[in-house]
């Protein structure tokens, strides 16, 4: 109907066949372009998805985990699961149908996951001083997924690092054949006073220093 892209979702019940239960469950699928920031039209792909998990996951303040899986009916190379304390509460991929102009990324999820993940206790209030934020943008194989490189910034424990994430990924001109280049934003704060950007600086070198060692394209 003349529509750029779309984005549709519905809540329902599920029957997942044999002796289980009814369960209900969210579905989503997207497609089509998106008007990026610098006025190019851009496809929505599996992490505009992933956004939109990441997104629900953080309001119900439940981890989302994600495992790359071989799904049927998703293209090979693109299906993952979803879990929540390490069961598959659903499936995250892009539809495996050739008769598609376009491609067409599509997600599944238990609802229930969401209401019976633990929640804080404590509401943590923000910092009253300035955040400082980096960029890094990491050239690797493609074949190595985005919950691994998030994993292991996780793991580094950098100090004052509050928070960062996934910003773009882009596979064209000037990136080696069977690479990619991720872009991360990281975002850095401390509650009793303001970071100085030497500090800021010296703690985002030695963790990209740690993410290329790991990742790193060769070369």
């Amino acid at each position: 109907r003349g529509a750029s892209a779309v984005r549709l979702f519905e809540i329902g019940r599920l029957f997942p066949g044999g002796d289980a239960d009814e369960i209900e469950a969210v579905s989503l699928v997207a497609g089509g372009g998106s008007e990026a920031a610098w006025d190019r039209q851009e496809a929505l792909d599996l992490f505009d998805a992933k956004g939109v998990l990441e997104s629900l996951f953080e309001t119900f303040d439940a981890a989302l985990e994600v495992r790359p899986a071989d799904l049927a009916g998703l293209v090979a190379g693109t299906g993952s699961e979803i879990l929540v304390a390490g069961e598959v509460v659903g499936y995250l991929g892009q539809i495996d149908d050739p008769g598609l102009s376009f491609p067409l990324v599509a997600a599944e999820l238990a609802t229930g996951a969401l209401f019976e993940a633990e929640h804080p206790d404590a509401v943590r209030a923000p910092s009253r001083f300035p955040s400082v934020t980096a960029d890094l943008t990491l050239t690797h194989a493609r074949e190595v997924p985005w919950v691994e490189i998030q994993d292991a910034i996780a793991a580094a424990g950098v100090e004052h690092l509050n928070a960062f994430g996934l910003r773009d990924r882009y596979t064209g001109k000037g990136v080696p054949d069977g690479a990619v280049n991720t872009t991360i934003y990281f975002i850095y704060n401390a509650d009793d006073r303001s970071l100085t950007q030497d500090e800021v600086n010296e703690r985002q070198t030695a963790l990209t220093r740690e993410l290329e060692r790991r990742f790193g394209w060769p070369g």
